[in-house]
C-alpha cells in the first residue's frame, strides 16, 4: 500500500495531486458524517 509506505518511509512520497484528492475526499466524508449525525442524532446539533 502506497499510503502506508508514504507515511513511514520518507517525506515527499505523496504527490500534490494525491494530497489534493485526499483533502477533497475528507471534506466530502465530513459532510456525509455531519448529515448522518444531524439526521440520526439531532440532539447533538
Amino acid at each position: 500500500m502506497k499510503r502506508n509506505r508514504a507515511e513511514y518511509d520518507y517525506a515527499g512520497a505523496v504527490s500534490d495531486k494525491e494530497a489534493d484528492e485526499l483533502v477533497q475526499f475528507v471534506k466530502e466524508f465530513k459532510d456525509e458524517v455531519e448529515a448522518w449525525l444531524e439526521k440520526k442524532h439531532p440532539e447533538l446539533w
